[in-house]
C-alpha cells in the first residue's frame, strides 16, 4: 500500500502542479498588471509627497525671508514675497502671509487692495481673514470720511473768514462815524 500511497501522492502532487501552472498561464497577465499599477501607484505617492514637501520647504524659505524683510524695515521686497506666497495658496503659508500683508496695510507701511488676494475658504483662518479685512474697509472708510469732513471745515473756514472781511468794513464805518462826531 506504500506504493500506492505513494503514486496516489505523487499523481495528486502532478495535479496541483498542473492546476498552478494552468492558474498562472490564465491569470499572469493580471497579475502582472497589478503589480504594476500598484508599484506605480506608490511610486506616484511618494513623488507627489516628495513634491508638496518641496514646496513647502520653499514656502517656508520664502516666508521667513519676508519677515527678516520686516524687520530690516524693507517693506516692499517683504509685500511682493508674501503677495507671492499667497497666489500660490499650496500651504497654511499663503494664509500667514495674507495676514502679514493686512498688519502691514493696518499699520501703513504699505498699500495693496486687499481684494487682489486670494483667501481659500476652508482656511482655519478664514473667518479671521474675513473680519481683517472688513476691519480694513472700515478704516478706509473712516479715512475717507475724515478726508472729506475735513475737506468741509476748510470750506466753512474760509466761509467764516469772508463773512468777517463783510462785517470789517461795517466796523471801519461805524468808527469813523464815531471819529466824525468827536470831531464836531
Amino acid at each position: 500500500m506504500s506504493d500506492d500511497q505513494n503514486l496516489i501522492k505523487e499523481v495528486d502532487e502532478e495535479v496541483r502542479q498542473d492546476d498552478y501552472k494552468r492558474i498562472w498561464n490564465r491569470y499572469k497577465k493580471y497579475i502582472f498588471i497589478s503589480i504594476t499599477i500598484l508599484l506605480t501607484l506608490v511610486i506616484s505617492i511618494n513623488v507627489y509627497k516628495f513634491n508638496k514637501e518641496k514646496k513647502i520647504e520653499k514656502q517656508s524659505e520664502l516666508f521667513f525671508q519676508a519677515t527678516l524683510y520686516i524687520e530690516l524695515e524693507d517693506y516692499q521686497n517683504a509685500k511682493k514675497i508674501l503677495k507671492e506666497i499667497n497666489f500660490s495658496q499650496t500651504t497654511g503659508y499663503s494664509d500667514l502671509s495674507f495676514l502679514y500683508l493686512i498688519d502691514l496695510v493696518n499699520k501703513k507701511k504699505i498699500s495693496l487692495d486687499l481684494n487682489d488676494l486670494k483667501v481659500k475658504k476652508n482656511s482655519l483662518f478664514y473667518g479671521l481673514i474675513k473680519l481683517q479685512k472688513f476691519n480694513n474697509e472700515i478704516d478706509l472708510n473712516i479715512e475717507n470720511i475724515d478726508l472729506e469732513s475735513n475737506e468741509e471745515v476748510v470750506e466753512d473756514d474760509a466761509v467764516l473768514i469772508e463773512e468777517e472781511i463783510d462785517v470789517d468794513p461795517a466796523i471801519d464805518v461805524g468808527i469813523k462815524q464815531k471819529e466824525d462826531k468827536e470831531e464836531y
